[in-house]
């Protein structure tokens, strides 16, 4: 079986430029000993980036049951290109590679 990698944050901007969305969340697991989950979010502009990266967390904290991060009491976070704030990292890429226009 091939090794999981990350989805990359241009696949889910083709999956919306492709079939029309102005939001996409993938969420992919490999089930069993060897198992993993990933999630990939992207949002046409900065404020359906900030949904989709809603929309992911709750999926991985409220119904898939990975641990929150620490909350830490300072500001949190945000994307360099889009403005949006930087949600807990569940893939590789860091959040200001974002195919997000400048805000």
């Amino acid at each position: 079986m091939p090794l999981m990698k990350p989805i990359p944050v241009d696949a889910a901007k083709r999956i919306a430029d492709e079939f029309g969305y102005d939001q996409v969340v993938i969420v992919a697991r490999r089930v069993g000993e060897n198992g993993g989950e990933h999630c990939t979010t992207y949002g046409r502009d900065s404020d359906n980036c900030a949904v989709a990266a809603r929309i992911g967390d709750f999926f991985k904290f409220k119904l898939m049951g990975w641990a929150a991060p620490a909350q830490a009491s300072k500001e949190p976070e945000r994307c360099a290109k889009c403005g949006a704030e930087k949600e807990p990292s569940c893939n590789t890429l860091p959040r200001d590679t974002c195919d997000c226009p400048p805000a």
